[in-house]
């Protein structure tokens, strides 16, 4: 498995292009801007995308779920709760003072426990709601893609529209914490740590 991260938009949303080395099939997670550069990097990579995943459906995640999806025809799926997120990715850009598109429907809503195959990658769904109502994490071979629910030195916010304090951290402390300790997050923003390194911080708020 390669991972690789393309970090794009005005608020520097890391992208992740996941590739199954032995069928160069990819997914796309997070996708929040500059549908150019995320190709280039999977052009790179001589992959195949197969599927564009959104952790959850704030407008910084999804911007270039559009284009991908008209270049690659690849199906957009997202946290069966998180459809009327995105709805409002559009017009919350606009509100942060950006210009954005109208967020495809989603083609898949995503499940607790679900896999999706990506050659012989099975990445597993988490549901992990608080940021956002549908907010998912996605965890393959020690690597978790938690979006925004950690960063390496705080929380995801918890004050948007569906956003839930308790929720966050019962996210944390059931789905997060309860994952090995070597294990690779990968967040949504900023750079990668292990939940080892993550877990003092964490403990102030849970």
């Amino acid at each position: 498995m390669l991972i690789d991260r393309v970090v794009v938009g005005p608020l520097q949303t890391n992208c992740y292009i996941v590739v199954c080395d032995v069928t160069k099939e990819a997914a796309i997670i997070d996708p929040g801007d500059e549908a150019s550069r995320i190709s280039a990097v999977v052009s790179y990579h001589g992959a195949a995308v197969k599927c564009i995943i959104a952790t959850h459906g704030h407008f910084d995640h999804v911007m270039a779920v559009g284009e991908l999806k008209g270049r690659y025809g690849a199906p957009f799926a997202v946290g069966r709760m998180e459809r009327d997120v995105l709805k409002h990715a559009k017009p919350q850009a606009l509100f942060f003072g950006f210009i954005a598109s109208s967020v495809p429907e989603p083609d898949e809503l995503l499940d607790d426990g679900q896999e999706i195959e990506v050659g012989a990658v099975k990445l597993k769904v988490i549901s992990a709601p608080g940021h956002s109502p549908g907010h998912i994490a996605l965890f393959v071979d020690g690597h978790l893609f938690s979006g925004d629910i950690i960063f390496e030195s705080g929380i995801g916010r918890t004050d948007f529209p569906g956003g839930s304090h308790e929720e966050m951290m019962k996210t944390i402390r059931e789905r997060i914490l309860t994952l090995p300790p070597d294990t690779v997050i990968h967040p949504g923003h900023g750079n990668e740590f292990t939940l080892a390194e993550a877990k003092p911080m964490l403990s102030m708020f849970v």
